[in-house]
């Protein structure tokens, strides 16, 4: 198994940034830290196993190689590019928000 380096683009930065605000604002620094806790790792797999993501918003996109994963505790999906042996996480949203023009990584 190879793995990928995984690289989080600034908007996702900003994105994970902005939801782990809410949660230690809203629930409590704990929650936060969970939630950043299951985010590492969710990066970790999708490093290892970049194929394993969804490719369920790909076809509202230009770029094709589009996947997304779901946390598995919080209501958070990441996107990601696969690239040969790089994988770019260029958003980070609420399940519940349609995908944004920008979650296909061009402006990132």
């Amino acid at each position: 198994m190879t793995l990928s380096t995984v690289v989080i683009r600034p908007r996702a930065a900003a994105d994970f940034e902005a939801s782990y605000d809410y949660y230690a604002r809203v629930a409590s620094l704990a929650v936060a830290e969970n939630f950043s806790t299951d985010f590492k790792s969710a990066c970790e797999l999708i490093g290892s196993l970049p194929e394993i993501g969804s490719r369920r918003f790909s076809h509202l996109f230009p770029r094709k190689n589009l996947r997304s994963w779901s946390l598995h505790r919080f209501p958070v999906r990441i996107f990601y590019l696969v690239g040969r042996s790089q994988v770019d996480i260029v958003a980070v949203e609420h399940e519940r928000r349609e995908p944004s023009p920008k979650t296909d990584g061009e402006n990132n």
